[in-house]
């Protein structure tokens, strides 16, 4: 492609409707990878491999899945701002206010698990803990669906 017609095309791009379609990338990116893990990995891992071991790669994939939720969360936040919605901020505060539930409760259960021998120190308080971690994901994964919305339906 020659530099002129190169020029023209990137002349033609709509830089909002750009932006808008990076931003529902993210979001589908995140939504679809966590729900995929939840809904299908985790059951499965369950059944093939045991509740333990299947806990045990969580463990290791959340580390992974918190990094990019952050990531993902700069993102939005930044359009959030730009389009300056209601729904589109509080779903922001939601997501994020989980996000930070789910980095510091990550250590706390962690120091639960022995890896090296596949066990859980203290089985009754793990659960405890682990679902106050499910909830938070819940209201996260309910605050990601929320914003699509907001990115998909409101200007």
């Amino acid at each position: 492609m020659n530099t002129l017609r190169m020029t023209a095309l990137v002349k033609r791009i709509d830089r909002p409707r750009l932006w808008r379609y990076l931003v529902v990338l993210a979001v589908v990116f995140w939504l679809g990878g966590l729900s995929f893990y939840a809904l299908i990995v985790v059951p499965v891992g369950t059944d093939v491999l045991g509740s333990t071991a299947q806990g045990f790669i969580t463990q290791r994939v959340t580390n992974q899945l918190n990094l990019v939720s952050s990531a993902i969360l700069v993102l939005l936040l930044a359009n959030a701002i730009m389009r300056r919605g209601r729904l589109l901020i509080g779903s922001w505060l939601v997501m994020a206010a989980a996000q930070v539930v789910l980095i510091l409760m990550h250590p706390w259960l962690d120091s639960m698990l022995d890896a090296k021998i596949q066990e859980i120190s203290d089985g009754a308080l793990f659960y405890a803990r682990h679902g106050v971690y499910l909830d938070a994901t819940a209201a996260q994964w309910g605050g990601l669906l929320v914003h699509l919305w907001c990115i998909l339906f409101t200007e």
